[in-house]
């Protein structure tokens, strides 16, 4: 039974994880993306 715990604790623990990083990727991402954006105008001024 507590293996039973463990092992749930440990895939729901895995999963948060994994969604943190997905997430702070994609805010990365998206961060670079609009500063990409933002920046074009200010080149070609």
């Amino acid at each position: 039974m507590v293996y039973d715990v463990l092992d749930l604790f440990w895939t729901f623990f895995s999963a948060s994880v994994v969604v943190v990083i997905s997430s702070v990727g994609i805010m990365l991402l998206i961060k670079m993306v609009l500063g990409a954006v933002v920046q074009e105008p200010v080149r070609q001024n």
